[in-house]
């Protein structure tokens, strides 16, 4: 691989489930089985560097009984950015969620019918100036 290319992964396969009880064998809720993150960063220059970034985030119950209308969906994420060094100034803009996914982070059943979902953020844009002192 290129010195001026660096690619890295990282993610976690997991099942956690009751034990004993009622729920025995059940999935505990708002804990995906999967997770996974990518980062690809090209350096063309010293100065210049971009940086593609992935990650997806297994489905997972809401509810300990592992209802399946109580689902949250798998959601994948691609992040995009750039930075610009000179001397001790910085630049850098990222954009999150390119695609503009609509998706939920997490969700709780709180009984009597209530249910609540966190919906995660659309297409959002950073721009970023520091200085090193």
């Amino acid at each position: 691989m290129s010195s001026h290319l660096k690619v890295s992964a990282n993610g976690a396969i997991s099942q956690n489930f009751y034990a004993a009880g009622e729920l025995k064998g059940n999935l505990l809720s708002n804990r995906p089985a999967v997770l996974a993150n990518a980062t690809a960063a090209y350096t063309p220059f010293s100065a210049l560097q971009f940086r593609a970034h992935v990650q997806h985030v297994g489905k997972r119950y809401i509810d300990s009984a592992n209802s399946e209308e109580n689902v949250i969906a798998a959601y994948t994420l691609l992040n995009l950015g750039a930075s610009y060094r000179w001397k001790s100034l910085k630049v850098s803009a990222k954009v999150h969620n390119v695609l503009d996914s609509l998706y939920v982070t997490h969700g709780e059943d709180w009984g009597w019918g209530w249910i609540a979902y966190w919906p995660g953020a659309t297409r959002n844009f950073y721009l970023t100036l520091s200085y090193d002192l």
